[in-house]
């Protein structure tokens, strides 16, 4: 005499193989419970991440033992643990997209760090280029007196004239420094000078 709906020694394996898979199921999500009680101290809000698994997991549950009354088959904790295994791929996804934006964002501060130093530094240096070519021109304005001041005690006739050469003369050492470049059509200070004496 046989039994008929009697459990075979495959559909018990297959039982418990699925029962095994369910229990997994139940330790990553009470992993990710506790990961999100860790994560959100918030109490009321951590009960109610609670009640709403804990609903979701007895109607899971309730689902599971019907349709094994009934079918003989674990349908839902299939689907169920799916449709985990899919949120925990896209949260990967996320965790990975979030990891090389963010070294990304490391980088280019670092690069800007970079960039800013080395304009810094240039500055420096043109400033010291300024400086020195202020020197330098005080320096050719000293000379260019102490010049002026000979050819004026030099020369007998046309005084005027050796004395507005060495303005002149001046004039267009200043302009240079300056970085004076006359545009066609014009004429430099030194120019104007010469023409008017």
């Amino acid at each position: 005499m046989t039994l008929p709906l009697a459990p075979t020694l495959s559909s018990v394996t297959l039982a418990q193989a699925e029962l095994q898979q369910v229990a997994e199921a139940l330790r990553q999500s009470t992993k990710q419970l506790c990961r999100n009680l860790k994560d959100n101290p918030n109490v009321a809000e951590n009960m109610a991440k609670v009640a709403s698994e804990r609903q979701s997991l007895q109607l899971l549950i309730s689902n599971t033992l019907t349709e094994l009354d009934g079918y003989r088959k674990v349908q839902p904790i299939v689907e169920s643990v799916l449709a985990q295994e899919v949120a925990e791929v896209q949260m990967k996804q996320t965790i990975e997209h979030e990891r090389t934006t963010t070294a990304a964002v490391r980088q280019l501060r670092n690069d800007l760090k970079d960039e800013k130093i080395d304009h810094e530094e240039k500055m420096r240096e043109k400033k010291k280029m300024v400086v020195a070519l202020k020197e330098q021109l005080k320096e050719m304005k000293m000379t260019s007196a102490v010049d002026i001041r000979f050819v004026v005690g030099v020369t007998t006739k046309g005084t005027r004239k050796g004395c507005m050469t060495g303005i002149c003369a001046m004039m267009a050492i200043e302009d240079e420094v300056r970085g004076v470049n006359p545009q066609p059509g014009t004429k430099t200070r030194a120019a104007q000078q010469r023409t008017s004496t």
